[in-house]
């Protein structure tokens, strides 16, 4: 079957010195395996095939194979800056490596495609990039179904586990309070191309990208320890 579809590049592995196989989110048929020839004259540019290079592909799809074959690719609205930004391409790091740890469906969801879709625009037009990773995280969670209600007034705790805010303090370690607990529901209803308005030291920012990230730890099965906030940290202080 001949199929046309947007997809997203997640990783990007040599097979031989002029193959590829290449695992893509694609807009209707979620997580799939392609092999690809690259370069020369009938090959395709190695740019359009780095990890999160938006793309519209035209496979062949048997029911029966793990691995596909593509047979034409094209750059579905390139980048302006993420290739040749430094502080970007650590984010992009980021980005990466947390879509390999959440999306492993082989179904369409079309409205995570697209929010991953437009986040990389963001990423691509944003000059200012504190706030990107908790914001990215706090709309990744919305589509993912396990972001909580926001509060009514003020409360002073956010329990990990049961994905609420409350006013009293869970029986068990996964919660936090403090300061971090109203950044939090601010960022879960500010847009993510507005992230960059919400005001929050840089401190905040790292301390709530640590409570984040253990909260996709408790509800997302085998997320576990990332590398890529060390990269994070060197790239946006």
């Amino acid at each position: 079957m001949l199929i046309t579809t947007r997809a997203i590049v997640l990783r990007t592995v040599r097979h031989g010195d002029k193959s590829v196989v290449l695992k893509l989110y694609t807009e209707h048929h979620g997580v799939r395996g392609y092999a690809v020839r690259m370069g020369g004259k009938s090959g395709i540019p190695a740019a359009l095939l780095e990890p999160m290079q938006r793309l519209v592909v035209v496979a062949h799809e048997r029911g029966d194979r793990e691995l596909h074959h593509l047979k034409e690719v094209r750059p579905d609205k390139p980048y302006l800056s993420i290739g040749s930004d430094p502080i970007k391409g650590g984010v992009v790091l980021f980005v990466q490596e947390v879509l390999l740890r959440t999306l492993r469906e082989e179904s369409a969801d079309p409205a995570l495609f697209e929010f991953i879709h437009d986040a990389l625009g963001v990423l691509d037009d944003e000059t200012d990039l504190g706030h990107y990773p908790i914001g990215f995280l706090c709309g990744l969670c919305r589509q993912h179904g396990f972001a909580p209600e926001l509060p009514e007034g003020t409360v002073t705790w956010f329990d990990m586990m049961d994905g609420q805010f409350m006013d009293n303090e869970p029986a068990h370690p996964h919660a936090f309070s403090g300061e971090l607990v109203p950044l939090f529901a601010q960022l879960l209803e500010t847009p993510l191309e507005n992230a960059s308005g919400v005001r929050a030291s840089t401190s905040h920012r790292r301390a709530l990208l640590e409570k984040l990230l253990h909260y996709f730890r408790l509800h997302v099965d085998g997320f576990g320890e990332l590398r890529s906030p060390t990269v994070l940290q060197a790239v946006l202080g």
